[in-house]
C-alpha cells in the first residue's frame, strides 16, 4: 500500500504532506505524525474548491485517501474532525496534499468502491487486536463507541433491536406497503358506511351531525329528487307570484278584449277604460295628456327664449326666469383707452337683449383689481352682445367672475 506522510510541528494546526500524489493513483494512505489523536477519529476529504466532503475513519496507522479525490486532478484538503463524547464535534486540524495532474490512463485497473465507515472501523479494530492491545480494544470494539452508527427509520442502531423497535413489520407473501393509508378512525368510518349500504336506504343521503352519521331523506333537507330531462328553473317565483299569474291568465279570455285589468278593493277585475274615468286612447295617451302636450308646444316659440314654463291661474304660461348665477371669463386682451373693453359671453347660456348681467367679484378678483389699479368692472348688454368695461386701468391677468343673470320683460 502506497502512503504519503504529513508531520505537524509545534502548535500549528495546518500542515502539508511531505510528498505529492499523482492524479489517478488509488489505494493511497495518509500517515499523520506529530499529533495525539484518539484511537479512532474522523477525517473529511475534498478537492480544492469542492463544497462537500467525503468522510473517512482513521486510526493509529493513518487514514485512507478516497480514490474519488485522486480522479479530479486538484489538490486535496483533509480536515481532522474530533469528538469529545458529549454529542459534539470540532474541526481541529487541516492537511493539504498536492496532486500532480496527468492524462487519464486507458489501461488502468478499475478502482475499488468507496470503503464504508463500518469497514474501516472493523479493519482498525482488527489491526489493533492483532498488535496485542486486547484490553483497550475491548472498549474500542464496543459498538456503542463507534462513530456514525447507521440508522433505520431515524432510529440509531444500538445493540440487539427487534423489528418493532425499528418500526418494521414482517413481510407477507403477496402483500406490499399500502399507498393509500388511513388511520383507525377513518377505517371505522368506512366500515360504518358499508353497514348502511342496503336496499332500504335507497335514495337517502348521509349526514354527519355532532360526530355521528345519519341517513335521512333529501326532502328533510329541503332538496328535490332529480328527474331525467328536467333542470332547476332559472326564473323562479314564489307561491304568491304564481297565484297572481294564474289569476291574470284566467282574465285573459276573448270576452275581455279591449278591457283593462285593474286592482279594485284588493282584487283583480277587468273594466272598460270609460268606467275608470279615462278617455279614448289617442296616440297612446289620453286626451287630457294630449292637450297638455299641445299647450307646451305652443309655448316653444322664439319670443319665449330664456323663459321658464310655469302654471299661472290654472294655465301654462312662459315667464321670465328668476335671477341665477353663471360665470364670465375675461382675457388679458382689452381694447381702447380708459374705459377699456372686450366682448364676453356667459358660459352655458344664450343672452338676449333683455338679459341683464351684474358681476359678483370674489376676494381673489378684488385683490387683482386693486393690484392693477382697476377702479370698476361692469357689463353692458348691447342688443344681445355683452361687453366688459374696466375703468382706471385694465386687469393684467385673466379673470373668471360670477355673473348674476336676470331676464327682464
Amino acid at each position: 500500500m502506497n502512503s504519503t506522510l504529513v508531520n505537524f510541528t509545534g502548535r500549528l494546526h495546518t500542515a502539508e504532506a511531505v510528498n505529492a500524489l499523482w492524479q489517478w493513483d488509488y489505494g493511497q494512505k495518509l500517515i499523520i505524525q506529530g499529533l495525539t489523536l484518539p484511537s479512532v477519529y474522523e477525517v473529511h476529504f475534498c478537492n480544492a474548491g469542492d463544497k462537500e466532503t467525503i468522510l473517512q475513519l482513521g486510526d493509529a496507522s493513518g487514514v485512507m485517501i478516497p480514490d474519488a479525490c485522486l480522479k479530479v486532478g486538484r489538490n486535496i484538503n483533509a480536515f481532522i474532525f474530533l469528538h469529545d463524547g458529549n454529542n459534539d464535534g470540532e474541526t481541529v486540524y487541516k492537511i493539504m496534499v498536492k496532486v500532480n495532474p496527468r492524462p487519464e490512463p486507458t489501461d488502468r485497473m478499475p478502482d475499488e468502491e468507496q470503503r464504508s465507515s463500518l469497514d474501516a472501523v472493523i479493519a482498525a479494530v482488527n489491526a489493533y487486536l492483532a498488535s496485542g492491545g486486547a484490553e483497550q480494544a475491548g472498549a474500542i470494539a464496543n459498538y456503542q463507541y463507534l462513530l456514525n452508527r447507521p440508522q433505520i427509520n431515524d432510529v440509531l442502531l444500538s445493540g440487539n433491536m427487534s423489528g418493532a423497535d425499528l418500526g418494521l413489520v414482517n413481510a407477507e407473501s403477496g402483500k406490499g406497503l399500502s399507498r393509500n393509508d388511513y388511520d383507525n378512525d377513518a377505517k371505522d368510518l368506512v366500515d360504518r358506511l358499508k353497514e348502511m349500504e342496503d336496499a332500504e336506504n335507497d335514495d337517502k343521503v348521509f349526514v354527519i351531525h355532532e360526530g355521528s352519521i345519519y341517513l335521512i331523506s333529501p326532502d328533510d333537507l329541503g332538496f328535490v329528487k332529480a328527474v331525467d330531462g328536467k333542470d332547476l328553473s332559472t326564473n323562479d317565483y314564489d307561491n304568491t307570484a304564481k297565484l297572481l299569474v294564474e289569476l291574470l291568465k284566467g282574465l285573459a279570455i276573448a270576452d275581455n278584449n279591449g278591457k283593462l285589468i285593474c286592482i279594485k278593493n284588493g282584487q283583480f277585475s277587468v273594466m272598460s277604460p270609460d268606467s275608470i274615468g279615462g278617455d279614448e286612447l289617442n296616440n297612446n295617451y289620453t286626451r287630457v295628456e294630449k292637450e297638455l302636450v299641445n299647450a307646451l308646444l305652443d309655448l316653444v316659440a322664439a319670443e319665449n327664449n330664456g323663459k321658464t314654463i310655469a302654471v299661472e291661474n290654472g294655465e301654462l304660461a312662459a315667464k321670465a326666469q328668476p335671477q341665477f348665477n353663471k360665470s364670465i371669463s375675461m382675457t388679458t386682451t382689452w381694447i381702447g383707452a380708459d374705459p377699456y373693453l372686450q366682448a364676453v359671453t356667459v358660459s352655458g347660456y344664450t343672452v338676449t337683449e333683455n338679459t341683464r348681467v351684474d358681476l359678483l367679484a370674489d376676494v381673489a378678483t378684488m385683490q387683482q383689481m386693486e393690484e392693477d389699479g382697476v377702479e370698476a368692472l361692469y357689463i353692458v348688454n348691447n342688443n344681445g352682445t355683452l361687453f366688459a368695461y374696466a375703468t382706471g386701468a385694465k386687469p393684467t391677468a385673466a379673470l373668471t367672475v360670477t355673473a348674476i343673470i336676470t331676464e327682464t320683460e
